[in-house]
């Protein structure tokens, strides 16, 4: 599955199956990106099935994105070190309106 999320052609095909199967695929994919969220919203092709997930999935989804980008012990470290990282931005744009939409 990492090849696939990373990949130029794959993630767009792990995108499409999560668009056409009502959700089958999202709790997998969603664990699959669990611990490696930072590593996925830096690239161009992963941070592309991010979004995907976030886009689809729930509150539930939303949250464990939040508390893994908070969980890190040196959280703002990391975050002065990727902050100028459009893809990582693309993310937080997208967890940020979600949660927004969902309080409106």
């Amino acid at each position: 599955m990492d090849y696939l999320i990373q990949n130029s052609h794959g993630n767009y095909a792990v995108q499409v199956a999560l668009d056409v199967s009502d959700g089958f695929f999202l709790i997998p994919i969603i664990n699959e990106l669990q611990g490696k969220l930072h590593k996925y919203s830096l690239l161009k092709f992963s941070s592309n099935v991010v979004e995907k997930c976030l886009e689809l999935g729930g509150e539930n989804a939303v949250n464990k994105f939040i508390e893994e980008i908070c969980q890190k012990n040196k959280v703002l470290g990391k975050l002065k070190n990727l902050i100028n990282k459009i893809y990582l931005i693309k993310i937080i744009k997208k967890i940020y309106l979600k949660i927004h939409m969902e309080t409106m």
